[in-house]
């Protein structure tokens, strides 16, 4: 049986909305231990949470959702209040938020949600809606083939078969806990080892998404379910499975069933060409129309330019991020319905390959790229001249 713990995890009293202020949740939670894990968190937090529906700041021009992949909260690079407002200044309605399961639950049954609690808060006041990401299992819900120790090693594995009811769980607690969220992706870059270890499974990713969508559903019916943002990245690993390998073997087995909206992450190749792009996005429709699926939305919840070592200026970076927003909200991509610009915040002193793509300096200027984009937004920001 798995323990049930809430407040005593997150070491702190219950003060906050998503806290019970009568001090009740350690009993209610010894009163539900005798019915599944699934349904004891999804009881919990209906009990717990008792959102209200807060006012929000009037919606931007734009036709889509838009806003940005952003960690830089997780990363210690800005306060959940200080991302929002810069998210807010920029344009955006959603922001896309990792949940890293390994931590969020780092033994069975407890959690260490008060860092995501903050953000939603934060983004909620400033009328942007979250996209909740769950990603990385915990060492408890790994495989015994591959185990990995969470405190000592960078684990990037998907939960074996058996917890993948436990990956699901989480995610509709956050759906219910969070329930003024954009959505629920189901993990990130599937289709690359780096992000599914030790190799990329479509049958076993399949599972776990039809697994995760039915168990949403059944706790928060209008919650949006997407597939994770499957990558477009030209690999030499021979473990990665392109795009469009990918997003048919998930057909194949079923997975359109599963989804509020196909996710995907059309990257342009390095330099100023953006027809990697293009392209990723028409392998999209391909598959979709293989399957007589082409009326199902594409979020395009990942893409960004980075000017890491000088092929992309800060003025081109500003040009092709406009010219991907205003092509993907034209007409011709009306079947695109989100657009999440990776990144906020440029990371400091972190892997060499995420460098590049924020759009706000690490000391919190805005770049040319972010002040196009707030412009086309409408946002009411006025960059420095």
């Amino acid at each position: 049986m798995h323990s049930c713990t809430f407040t005593e995890t997150i070491g702190r009293t219950p003060t906050s909305a998503h806290d019970d202020p009568a001090g009740g949740i350690v009993a209610r939670c010894k009163a539900l231990l005798t019915s599944s894990r699934a349904a004891t968190l999804i009881a919990v937090a209906a009990a717990v949470v008792g959102f209200a529906a807060s006012a929000a700041p009037a919606a931007s021009a734009a036709s889509i959702p838009f806003g940005f992949n952003d960690n830089g909260v997780a990363q210690g690079l800005v306060t959940p209040a200080q991302d929002a407002l810069l998210a807010k200044e920029g344009g955006a309605t959603v922001e896309r938020i990792t949940v890293d399961w390994q931590w969020a639950e780092p033994e069975p049954g407890v959690y260490d949600l008060a860092p995501y609690d903050a953000i939603y808060d934060a983004l909620i006041a400033q009328g942007i809606k979250p996209l909740w990401v769950p990603i990385f299992a915990p060492s408890w819900a790994i495989s015994s083939s591959t185990p990995c120790n969470q405190d000592t090693q960078d684990c990037r594995y998907p939960p074996a078969p058996a917890h993948d009811e436990d990956y699901a769980g989480l995610a509709a607690y956050f759906a219910t806990r969070y329930p003024d969220s954009a959505g629920i992706e189901v993990w990130n870059e599937e289709n690359l080892d780096y992000y599914w270890e030790p190799a990329p499974n479509a049958a076993a990713y399949e599972q776990l998404l039809q697994t995760t969508y039915t168990m949403v559903k059944k706790y928060a019916p209008n919650m949006p379910v997407v597939l994770g943002g499957v990558s477009d990245l030209e690999s030499s690993d021979p473990n990665d499975v392109p795009l469009g390998t990918f997003l048919q073997q998930v057909y194949a087995d079923g997975g359109q069933n599963y989804m509020n909206a196909v996710s995907v992450h059309p990257y342009p190749a390095q330099g100023t060409s953006l027809a990697q792009t293009w392209q990723a996005m028409a392998t999209v429709r391909q598959v979709q129309a293989e399957y007589n699926d082409l009326s199902r939305p594409v979020w395009v919840t990942e893409v960004g330019v980075s000017t890491n070592g000088g092929a992309v200026t800060p003025q081109q970076q500003a040009s092709m991020l406009g010219q991907i927003y205003t092509t993907l909200e034209s007409p011709a991509y009306s079947y695109v319905q989100m657009l999440m610009i990776h990144t906020l915040v440029d990371p400091e002193d972190t892997d060499v390959t995420d460098e590049g793509y924020g759009v706000v300096s690490d000391s919190l200027a805005p770049s040319p790229a972010f002040c196009t984009l707030a412009a086309l937004q409408g946002s009411s920001f006025s960059c420095p001249q």
